[in-house]
């Protein structure tokens, strides 16, 4: 089958919730070229931040959140997969370096990148500091984009909770 139109029925496949399949379905894309934009920018997103945690590999996150940034180096996604992953790997001080480096950028995934922020500022046990962050974006808006960015940002969102409650 065509890469393309099998990474076209990947894309759709994460957009509706069903990550493994359509991880399976990018990834054609990926070996038939390994430096697509497109298809490493589904692999970080899903690599940092699925649903399933068995999908999540944060090594996988950073490489693949790396390919893009280093061909579309204000691809905000790729910066917020990026984060994350440092924060799932325990490199706070690395992830808050790179989110401020995305913060100059406008996008409509400010609050996830802020609640990645406020991640690693628990990760460092700057716990109020996570407090403010989080305080500071007022009520999460149910807008912020697609509405896989959506759910994406509700993981981060129950994450952040948790980790402030520990």
């Amino acid at each position: 089958e065509h890469p393309l139109l099998n990474y076209g029925v990947g894309e759709n496949l994460i957009l509706l919730g069903r990550e493994a399949e359509g991880l399976e379905r990018v990834e054609w894309l990926l070996r038939a070229e390994p430096d697509s934009v497109h298809a490493n920018g589904w692999v970080a997103r899903l690599a940092a931040n699925a649903a399933a945690t068995s999908l999540r590999d944060p090594a996988r996150a950073l490489a693949s959140a790396e390919v893009v940034l280093a061909r579309a180096p204000r691809q905000v996604a790729a910066t917020l997969s990026k984060s994350l992953a440092l924060v799932r790997r325990g490199e706070f001080e690395a992830a808050l370096a790179a989110l401020d480096k995305a913060a100059r950028i406008p996008s409509t995934m400010l609050e996830s990148l802020e609640l990645t922020r406020a991640l690693a500022l628990c990760g460092l046990g700057r716990r109020d500091e996570a407090r403010a962050v989080r305080a500071a974006l007022g009520d999460v808006r149910d807008d912020s984009g697609d509405a896989y960015s959506c759910r994406e940002r509700d993981r981060l969102l129950e994450e952040l909770r948790a980790a402030l409650a520990r």
